[in-house]
């Protein structure tokens, strides 16, 4: 199941999270994570660095062991 992208800030926001420049979702996007392609679009697109990429998920291979291979936390 993918939450759609108003549920998500929703979810941010109660958390304190308030201040970032995009939200980018699998379901969204041409692009997935399995890939590793969705992490280099959105890395390439905003011209940022790794380490500045906060990436959060809840699959284990597409959210935590894909992002590793890539060197993403």
């Amino acid at each position: 199941m993918y939450l759609d992208e108003k549920t998500i800030i929703k979810i941010l926001e109660s958390n304190g999270y308030s201040t970032y420049k995009k939200i980018y979702l699998s379901s969204k996007y041409n692009a997935t994570k399995s890939k590793g392609n969705l992490f280099e679009y959105l890395l390439k697109e905003n011209n940022i660095s790794k380490k500045e990429l906060i990436h959060i998920g809840d699959n284990a291979n597409g959210d935590f062991l894909k992002p590793r291979t890539k060197k993403i936390d």
